[in-house]
């Protein structure tokens, strides 16, 4: 009896797939060539502002510029609650998020002493007549931490402040001599100036809101 011989089946035959002008097969999935030459994603928050309370910077509204996601720029302006102000800064956020390194420089123009400010830059009782009006720049070396959610981050920042004061005594003093009983008019005609270290701590918030 003759053996049954199978059929022969042929290979179909393919065709090379037809490509479109934007690097993309007929049935629309990018060729590897394509996807090799796509441009990495952008960053979309970039600019924001931010808002701060804090001594001896007092409160400050301020622009801001993260051009990575571990550093920010900001400039910020505000006041002491005496004298107008002005900050610059850079913050390190290694992770994104969580523990922060900030440095930053500042003044606050020369005004009236007041009790905020008698808080905090405290002097020897005898020294505090003297201290009318107080002006200064500081530079802040800060540890803080960063809560980022979205586009906004709460931030605790504190540490040592570098101060250069300027002390003015426009109006005379006067001193009692408690045995006479006679007052003595005290006039100080230079500026003061003094140096020092502090502490200091600023609670704030950042929000970032777009970019290119």
């Amino acid at each position: 009896m003759p053996r049954a011989v199978p059929p022969q089946v042929r290979p179909r035959q393919t065709w090379p797939e037809r490509r479109t002008q934007s690097g993309q097969t007929a049935t629309g999935v990018p060729t590897v060539a394509a996807q090799a030459g796509k441009p990495p994603k952008r960053r979309s928050r970039v600019f924001g502002f931010s808002a701060d309370v804090g001594m001896p910077d007092g409160a400050n509204l301020g622009l801001v510029v993260a051009p990575f996601d571990w550093a920010r720029l900001t400039g910020a302006a505000g006041t002491n609650s005496a004298a107008l102000g002005y900050r610059g800064g850079l913050s390190l956020i290694p992770m994104g998020w969580g523990p922060s390194f900030t440095f930053e420089v500042g003044h606050c123009d020369i005004a009236a002493n007041n009790s905020l400010l008698k808080a905090f830059f405290k002097v020897p009782k005898w020294v505090a007549p003297y201290v009318q009006q107080l002006g200064y720049t500081y530079a802040n070396g800060h540890l803080g931490f960063d809560y980022a959610w979205g586009g906004l981050t709460i931030f605790l920042h504190g540490g040592v402040s570098y101060l250069m004061a300027t002390l003015r005594s426009p109006e005379p003093v006067v001193i009692t001599d408690a045995g006479t009983n006679t007052n003595t008019l005290v006039t100080i005609t230079r500026d003061g100036d003094v140096r020092a270290y502090t502490l200091s701590a600023k609670l704030g918030l950042v929000y970032l809101f777009g970019g290119p």
